[in-house]
């Protein structure tokens, strides 16, 4: 009776040995053990510069960029300035004079631009937009009259007039049917009314185009 409990034990130490060997071989990955061997996973490496990777794709302000920026202070009249950043990342802004945008993204000089207007007192709000027409957007398209966000707005291959006046903000109630497009000193008239009714055809913008919404007579 002894004997075959020594035996047993004997299978019972050489399973527990067996069994142990097979779970160092796979719960140990690069020295290190896991409590549960399917719980290993392969060890992704970590972004050292904490997201740099990304943040390059965005493309800043520099040097000689081309800028095309538009202040619309609440309901007066937009003031738009063309401006090259200077090589200390300058450009002259009515009102405040020259200013920093060098190193910032389209965006950030937009919230910069704004804080300066509403922080130093200079309008109680005001709406900002920012192109770049060369690195950032290639082109833009001019839109004013009776529309939410008067200025430039970035141009895109295929843009058509019912996209630019979305994108700006669409019409006021203010606005008519009638939209002029000047295009090589050359005008153009069309209906919204229509084109949004698909009895005329939405036109096809291109690069420079100035778009006029025509004000209704009250």
């Amino acid at each position: 009776m002894n004997f075959t409990k020594r035996i047993s034990l004997l299978v019972l130490v050489c399973l527990s040995t067996l069994f142990s060997g097979c779970f160092v071989s796979f719960g140990n990955k690069d020295g290190v053990e896991y409590e549960n061997p399917s719980a290993w996973r392969p060890q992704i490496p970590a972004n050292s510069d904490g997201g740099s990777a990304a943040k390059a794709a965005v493309r800043t302000l520099r040097t000689d960029d081309t800028m095309v920026i538009t202040i619309i202070p609440g309901s007066l009249q937009p003031t738009t300035i063309d401006d090259i950043i200077d090589a200390n990342g300058m450009v002259s802004l009515p009102l405040v004079g020259e200013f920093l945008i060098g190193g910032l993204t389209t965006s950030e000089a937009e919230k910069k631009i704004r804080d300066a207007y509403v922080n130093g007192g200079l309008y109680k709000d005001v709406t900002v937009t920012v192109v770049c027409k060369n690195g950032l957007h290639e082109s833009v398209v001019y839109i004013s009259g009776a529309v939410n966000r008067k200025g430039a707005i970035p141009f895109t291959e295929g843009m058509t007039l019912r996209m630019a006046i979305v994108t700006a903000g669409d019409r006021t109630p203010y606005a008519s049917n009638e939209v002029r497009i000047t295009r090589d000193g050359n005008i153009s008239k069309h209906n919204i009314y229509r084109i949004e009714n698909s009895k005329e055809t939405d036109p096809v913008l291109k690069p420079n185009d100035m778009i006029e919404i025509v004000e209704r007579w009250l």
